[in-house]
Parts: structure tokens; C-alpha cells; sequence
């Protein structure tokens, strides 16, 4: 059955969902998404939902296409746009922005809204995670540089291990203890250094650095 516990947090959800929705539909479509992965015939990362979404300026409207993945795209979109993480205390706009990890592009979605005048550039290595950033940014029109591609510490191509969870793929060398991978096991993907990048970017400095790379963050900051 339902618990008290059970019935309070869905209330608060439809509850949330009218406020940051713009219509009705939408709001029911926002309680379907947060829950579709409790239902065994919704659990599929081939279940998507488009959802329109407004908060306050200056993210304003936006239009998500989202994935039922266990709660992957829930968890990443609640810490960015209900949570607030990524609401800085900046003294200054910045000029250039670089997403290391952009998954499906919700923090790229977020900075544009924040920084209108910045430029943005975001890598990401996951092929199903680029394809949902690609019709995220069309739908929002943001107008920022895609790398389907890992930084690291050398170019080329290396190994990214498929994690349970669509945001917690990582490249084979970094360690991660206790982590679920899929039995996918891994792909092969194209990887830059960040000497190289910068070079292909002509950039003199990065005003503002996001890194999300799943455990890579250690080798890249100390061998690069």
C-alpha cells in the first residue's frame, strides 16, 4: 500500500509541478516523468517525455526532452533548475563557458539562460547522451559548440565505461570504488587533452570551468 510518507511527497511534487509548469499537461506530464521509473512497464531509457517548464527570470520557458533511466535526468535536472546548484555568486559575467560533462545538456541549458552573452562550449562522450543534447539545444536555441568527445590527459580514443545510471559514465582509467557499470561493459570514444582543445578553441582563459566527469577529475587536474 501507500504510506503517509508515501502520499506527502507526491503531494509536494504535484504540488511543484503546477509551479514550475506552465500548463495543466504539462504538470501531469512532470509527476508521469518523476515516477514512470517506479513502474517495471516505464522503466526504459527508450521512454522520453518533452516537458514544458517555467521559472523566473532569467531561465524563463524551456522545453526539455527527458529520458525514464531510473531517475538519471530527474536527479541531474532537480540539482540544477529546482535546486539552484549552479546559481554562483559571480562578481562578473563570464565570457566563455566550459561544460566538461554536459550529459544531456541541462547545465549548458542553464549558463545560456544565466549568461546570455557567453560563449559556450560543452563535451560530452555519451552517443545516446548527445543525441538528447542535440534536441535539447534545438528546442531552446541555444547556439553552443558540441565536442562528442571525453577531455583527458592525451588525444586519441579510449574506453568509457556505460555506468547503470545515464550521468555516471567514466573513462576506463578513472577509479571509481563501488560503482555499477552496465553489462554494455563499454564503448570507444574519441578523447582531446585540454591543450588541444584550447587550441582548437583559440581561447585566452575560461571564465567559468564545470567539471562532471565522473571520478577523471583527479588524473585530469594532476597530469593536466
Amino acid at each position: 500500500g501507500i504510506s503517509i510518507v508515501d502520499l506527502v511527497v507526491f503531494i509536494r511534487n504535484f504540488i511543484q509541478s503546477l509551479r514550475v509548469c506552465p500548463t495543466l499537461f504539462d504538470a501531469i506530464k512532470r509527476l508521469c516523468w518523476l515516477y514512470s521509473s517506479s513502474f517495471n512497464w516505464c522503466n526504459s531509457h527508450t521512454l522520453r517525455w518533452r516537458i514544458t517548464f517555467r521559472y523566473s527570470d532569467p531561465i524563463g520557458e524551456i522545453k526539455v526532452l527527458l529520458r525514464s533511466n531510473k531517475g538519471a535526468d530527474a536527479f541531474i535536472f532537480g540539482e540544477i533548475f529546482d535546486h539552484g546548484y549552479f546559481k554562483l555568486p559571480l562578481v562578473a559575467d563570464p565570457k566563455t563557458i566550459l561544460d566538461l560533462g554536459a550529459h544531456i545538456g541541462l547545465t549548458t541549458l542553464f549558463f545560456n539562460r544565466m549568461y546570455p552573452k557567453a560563449e559556450i562550449v560543452c563535451l560530452e562522450p555519451a552517443p545516446n547522451n548527445c543525441e538528447i543534447l542535440r534536441e535539447n539545444f534545438k528546442q531552446n536555441k541555444i547556439r553552443s559548440r558540441l565536442f562528442e568527445m571525453a577531455i583527458s590527459t592525451s588525444d586519441g580514443f579510449a574506453e568509457l565505461r556505460i555506468h547503470d545510471k545515464d550521468y555516471g559514465h567514466s573513462l576506463s582509467d578513472a577509479f571509481i570504488p563501488g560503482q555499477i557499470f552496465s553489462k554494455q561493459s563499454s564503448v570507444n570514444v574519441h578523447v582531446i587533452s585540454m591543450h588541444s582543445l584550447l587550441q582548437k578553441l583559440k581561447w585566452e582563459t575560461i571564465d567559468l570551468l564545470k567539471i562532471d566527469i565522473e571520478g577523471y577529475e583527479k588524473l585530469l587536474l594532476t597530469e593536466d
